[in-house]
């Protein structure tokens, strides 16, 4: 292999990497890189501001992940007290 090609193939693992990276700081509703991002009991998460705040159901307290779709109980004092 030449110096080239190894070059070529490290670039490209690079911008896989940096793609994957990109994804994991993307919040699945919004499609925006993660703000003020919050993690539910299930390990998903999300951005505080519309998205998790936006699906709380207030009625009930609680908020469905829009990912695995588990229920969680949500703190009085709303979706900005999960960690």
């Amino acid at each position: 292999i030449t110096l080239i090609a190894t070059l070529e193939m490290a670039s490209s693992d690079m911008s896989l990497a940096s793609e994957h990276v990109q994804r994991l700081l993307q919040c699945a509703v919004c499609l925006e890189r993660f703000k003020q991002p919050k993690l539910l009991p299930c390990q998903h998460t999300f951005c505080l501001t519309p998205c998790l705040e936006g699906l709380v159901d207030r009625r009930t307290r609680s908020i469905r992940c829009p990912e695995c779709r588990a229920d969680h109980f949500v703190p009085r004092n709303g979706a900005a007290s999960f960690p």
